[in-house]
């Protein structure tokens, strides 16, 4: 959210002065420090764990490889320039350093919450309906992330072809979309793109996985009432392996498991229990870091920038920055799967070619 000039006591502070106090700016920039640093150095160790097993990554996997990439991008480039800034009690780095400084963030934050839709989508497609070779084919991850970048390069290049504008924030300190519009175009282009960037992914998002909650109990529902169980497991197995994105060796290893006995069943099936936490978490962080933002900053908007002041908006701020460590850790950190894949990456380990079950 961007203002122009402000009255403080009498005076007018020029848009890239600071309008928090000294001691407000020093905690922005501890806090941009501090974020920035574990989001580089958590998305980093997620890439080396990928590239660790970069020749069996699935659909899933490499929408989480494009997403710790532009987060990676995001916070390595704009956390600096912010906590530089709030050391400086001002936008440090003129009108050119602005833009390119709201581009980016807005571009990468285009990318990283299109390529979380797209995971649900997967998933949810996965565990509900069961198209797992449309998903799963070699075209399916490049087709997914040229929609995700062009999607976001629409929308990220309009303010710099004129529909819309980069501007700082109301605090001085970063940059963003200037959400005090102009003209009536650019106050059309404000609500299309939080409506299209904002409010119809979180929505997605949220139907996603409530379907896949669905299907879930339902399939509870009728693995207990007695009837075919070896049917009961296989189906629970199913919903593991497309919630989780396990291999298809591994899966059939399962599949042959639930045959000899429902042990390993039923931990899959706790497995697929803190998947679904998993997911709940993830939906909330997504929530809890865009909509304040998107709300303060449309209040700005429609309502006036009085009603929201400098210090709101570097709260819900420092909120989106926290979204570049919390979403490797919630997506990958959490995961068995990848902190077994973590701890046995410095170990040596004999290579075994997977066995083909086509």
């Amino acid at each position: 959210m961007t203002n122009g000039s402000a009255a403080a006591g009498g005076a007018v502070r020029h848009r890239f002065d600071s309008a928090l106090t000294p001691g407000q700016d020093l905690a922005y920039g501890a806090l941009m420090v501090t974020s920035g640093t574990v989001s580089v150095l958590g998305n980093a160790a997620v890439l080396l764990m990928f590239h660790r097993r970069r020749a069996r990554l699935e659909t899933v996997e490499y929408l989480l490889y494009n997403l710790t990439v532009s987060t990676l991008l995001m916070m390595a480039v704009t956390c600096p320039l912010n906590a530089a800034s709030a050391f400086s009690h001002r936008w440090i780095f003129d009108e050119l350093g602005c833009v390119l400084h709201g581009a980016l963030s807005f571009f990468c934050g285009l990318v990283n919450i299109s390529a979380l839709v797209s995971i649900g989508a997967i998933r949810y497609i996965k565990t509900c309906w069961a198209f797992t070779d449309s998903v799963n084919n070699a075209r399916t991850p490049v087709r997914l992330l040229a929609a995700v970048y062009v999607w976001a390069a629409f929308w990220s290049s309009c303010p710099l072809l004129g529909w819309g504008r980069y501007g700082v924030e109301q605090h001085g300190l970063c940059c963003s979309l200037d959400w005090l519009p102009r003209t009536a175009g650019e106050r059309c282009y404000i609500a299309l793109a939080a409506l299209a960037a904002l409010f119809l992914p979180a929505g997605a998002l949220v139907f996603f996985y409530w379907r896949i909650v669905v299907v879930v109990r339902r399939t509870q529902r009728h693995a207990g009432r007695g009837g075919a169980r070896k049917a009961a497991a296989e189906t629970q197995l199913h919903l593991v392996s497309a919630v989780l994105g396990l291999t298809r060796s591994v899966c059939v290893c399962l599949q042959v498991s639930a045959v000899l006995g429902l042990t390993r069943c039923l931990r899959c099936w706790a497995s697929l229990c803190v998947c679904l936490q998993v997911s709940a978490v993830l939906v909330l962080g997504f929530l809890l870091a865009w909509v304040p933002y998107a709300a303060v900053s449309l209040l700005g908007t429609f309502a006036g920038e009085r009603l929201t002041g400098p210090g709101a908006v570097a709260v819900v701020t420092v909120l989106t920055k926290n979204s570049g460590w919390y979403n490797p850790a919630i997506y990958v950190l959490f995961s068995r799967q990848y902190r077994y894949g973590q701890l046995m990456g410095s170990r040596p380990m004999r290579v075994v070619r997977p066995i083909s079950y086509k």
